[in-house]
């Protein structure tokens, strides 16, 4: 069993240490799982959200690569809400990755939201969760997808993307899409 002791001290060098030393404590926080109590687990799944909210980019994105490993559904709402309200769009890469590792087959939308308004690295984990992963959806959330790029392909086309991304999130729009002429 791990003593209180050696987590806080691995909580503390998450906090005080530099990237790398700061990275090390966060895998071995995450890596002794096993060994730990629900509520010291718990206390870690905690720390680590709590983490999203740090003012020092690189401690968040430490949180998004631990949450991510811990593997709890209960991230991804805080990851959500982490990209949408908390980053530049260009810098959200890391905590969209972190949901790679994660379910969000009740997210669809907000999976789409990321390919459509987030910097190239985002899209690209976006595209990959949209590929890997299973969604719960409504015919009515397919509409609002189309609807939504349909509108900013009229922007797209005035240099707003790159050509190479147009091609990427129509792609990925038209499997999804592809249902609603399954449902007809």
């Amino acid at each position: 069993m791990i003593y209180e002791e050696k987590i806080q001290q691995l909580k503390n060098d998450v906090l005080t240490k530099e990237w790398e030393e700061a990275r090390e404590a966060s895998d071995d926080l995450v890596e002794s799982g096993s060994s730990l109590s629900s509520d010291q687990k718990e206390g870690i799944f905690s720390f680590f959200i709590s983490l999203l909210g740090d003012e020092s980019y690189d401690k968040r994105c430490i949180a998004a690569y631990a949450l991510k490993n811990i593997g709890r559904k209960e991230a991804v709402a805080p990851l959500f809400n982490t990209i949408f309200t908390r980053e530049r769009t260009n810098y959200n890469g890391t905590f969209v990755y972190a949901l790679t590792g994660l379910d969000c087959s009740e997210h669809l939308k907000d999976v789409f939201k990321i390919l459509f308004y987030q910097g190239f690295e985002a899209r690209i984990h976006a595209r990959e969760i949209l590929r890997d992963q299973e969604f719960e959806f409504t015919r009515q959330d397919l509409l609002d997808i189309k609807a939504t790029w349909e509108s900013l392909k009229i922007n797209a086309e005035k240099g707003e993307y790159e050509k190479d991304t147009m091609v990427m999130i129509d792609k990925a729009v038209n499997r999804y899409i592809s249902y609603l002429d399954e449902q007809n």
